[in-house]
């Protein structure tokens, strides 16, 4: 999924890619460099996945966690997305940057919101085409 944005200041771009499977990675590629973000903690298609969710090239240190859900729906796929475990990140975590609780998750939120339109306009793209 190609993203690139701008929320209150934070800016998030480049290509997020899974490797399928419990412990595959999930990889944030900007330009020739790849980082490894997370690892897939449940695997379980088509109904859903869990992914531990880092920062950028730390493996080892605090984390959070995102749940995607699958669900028919009226002809269609509902996503759900849940991301949490904020709560557990101490205050200084680069994650939070610098942002009090419901500033860092609404600035989640929408970054979240839009990853999911573009994976939805992809997904709708790629429906038209067949």
């Amino acid at each position: 999924m190609v993203g690139g944005g701008r929320v209150n200041g934070a800016r998030w771009n480049g290509v997020l890619r899974f490797e399928p499977g419990v412990g595959g990675r999930l990889l944030k590629s900007v330009g020739d460099e790849a980082f490894e973000l997370g690892r897939v903690q449940i695997w379980e298609p088509p109904a859903r996945f869990v992914f531990e969710c880092r920062e950028l090239g730390d493996v080892t240190g605090a984390c959070t966690e995102v749940e995607v859900r699958f669900a028919a729906a009226e002809g269609a796929t509902r996503v759900t997305l849940e991301h949490r475990g904020f709560e557990t990140l101490p205050e200084d975590h680069p994650a939070r940057g610098g942002l009090a609780r419901e500033a860092l998750l609404r600035l989640w939120g929408q970054c979240w919101t839009e990853r999911l339109e573009q994976a939805k306009a992809c997904a709708e793209r790629g429906r038209r085409g067949r």
